[in-house]
């Protein structure tokens, strides 16, 4: 049996991996499967972790979320209750109330009465104040707070002085003059030369003012 001489030429390389058809068997192929198991099992790993904080984010929200839900409706249960109140302070406050209104009410008649007051002496006497010489009242009326004179004056300015007399006093509101009217005295017939006298002209027609004034009374305090 003859020996055949090694040589560098004659020793074959080992296969390249890359190479090799598909499905050969290596001594790189398990080394790749575990680095892809790996890398899919972290990938899980890390979907699993975000899925976890997910939910538990979630269910954190959710407790908080009732949690504000009780003590809003705690607070407006609290709002809307109706306080319990002490009976004697309800009736101290009842109390209180009749009261004041019983002062409100006696401060509206004392109002009242103050307004209706009417001092009738220094109105009498105001409007009976004028010189007779130069006129006189011939009938007072009152109707409510007013008063209707009617009277006879010897002009026309001494009814507008008697009326600005009566405005010069705090018993009026107001004073109007309403009318004035120039009257003839009759003339005497009786006289046996009247006629003569008239006719002559030596008889003077005297003459006279009709008015009529109207006075609202103010209210005076005691």
């Amino acid at each position: 049996m003859s020996s055949i001489p090694l040589s560098p030429t004659n020793i074959e390389p080992a296969p390249d991996t890359q190479d090799l058809p598909n499905g050969a068997e290596t001594t790189a192929t398990p080394t790749r499967k575990r680095r892809t198991g790996l890398t899919i099992m972290l990938i899980v790993i890390a979907l699993g972790t975000l899925l976890f904080a997910q939910l538990a984010l979630g269910t954190t929200m959710e407790q908080d979320g009732q949690a504000l839900q009780t003590q809003a409706a705690g607070l407006a249960a609290t709002l809307t209750a109706t306080p319990t109140v002490d009976p004697e302070e309800a009736a101290l406050f009842k109390e209180l109330q009749d009261i004041r209104a019983q002062a409100e009410a006696l401060g509206n008649l004392q109002g009242t009465f103050t307004a209706a007051y009417v001092n009738w002496p220094a109105v009498m006497a105001t409007l009976g104040g004028y010189d007779p010489n130069q006129m006189m009242l011939t009938a007072l009326a009152q109707n409510g707070s007013s008063i209707q004179i009617q009277g006879r004056a010897n002009s026309e300015a001494v009814v507008m002085l008697y009326a600005d007399a009566l405005r010069g006093t705090s018993l009026f509101s107001r004073v109007t003059v309403q009318t004035i009217s120039i009257r003839n005295y009759p003339t005497p017939t009786s006289a046996p030369d009247a006629a003569t006298m008239v006719a002559t002209g030596t008889l003077e027609v005297r003459k006279y003012a009709e008015f009529s004034v109207l006075v609202d009374l103010k209210g005076q305090s005691q």
